[in-house]
């Protein structure tokens, strides 16, 4: 199994489901067969694929506004993001972090990882 020319997996039977990728993506797969003796033979012509969903949001702000906008939740001393409970830190206006939201209304903290 080739995604976009590099090989990805040499799966050993059907179905294979490529995992991992970016929302709003398009990749193009092609396929060889083996022989019994593991000799790969010609490339399928390529299929382009796109990956359903848009580019994943993010929102960076302190955890209090965090909380406000409804992209966390808080037990009164710490900020949690909303689906996937990560601890950002203190509930208060001096902790900042990045929140990506992917899938919709699933959040997790992303330090480093947001345009």
């Amino acid at each position: 199994m080739y995604r976009d020319g590099a090989r990805i997996a040499t799966p050993s039977a059907a179905p294979f489901t490529d995992t991992g990728l970016n929302p709003g993506t398009g990749h193009d797969y092609s396929v060889a067969a083996r022989d019994a003796a593991g000799a790969e033979g010609i490339r399928s012509g390529p299929l382009t694929a796109t990956t359903t969903g848009g580019a994943a949001a993010c929102w960076t702000t302190d955890n209090y506004h965090q909380v406000q906008a409804g992209r966390a939740t808080t037990d009164g001393s710490y900020a949690y993001a909303k689906g996937s409970q990560q601890n950002m830190g203190l509930y208060n206006t001096f902790v900042t972090h990045p929140l990506k939201e992917s899938p919709a209304g699933h959040y997790v903290v992303a330090d480093g990882n947001c345009p």
